[in-house]
């Protein structure tokens, strides 16, 4: 008898080697919220990036204000600075 599924095993896998959120939406309507904060931060980032970003933050953010935004970006810089360190 099977103790974990092939679905199981799979997503463990999948969350062990990379940071993922499932989600049924491209996040595109929720992270209009945080756009016009991180272009502010990051005026010289490319549109495809900064839409990264606000992505990350509709997700990890706690507020929409700005101290809230600056937080998940810290956040978001140390996992991806993290990321190419190993």
């Amino acid at each position: 008898m099977f103790t974990e599924t092939t679905e199981l095993k799979v997503t463990k896998a999948m969350t062990r080697d990379k940071l993922v959120h499932s989600t049924k939406t491209s996040l595109h309507e929720e992270s209009k919220v945080y756009l016009p904060t991180v272009r502010e931060f990051y005026p010289n980032l490319d549109d495809m990036l900064i839409d990264r970003i606000a992505k990350y933050c509709a997700i990890y953010s706690k507020g929409t204000d700005k101290a809230s935004i600056r937080q998940a970006i810290n956040d978001f810089e140390e996992v991806f600075d993290q990321e190419l360190t190993q």
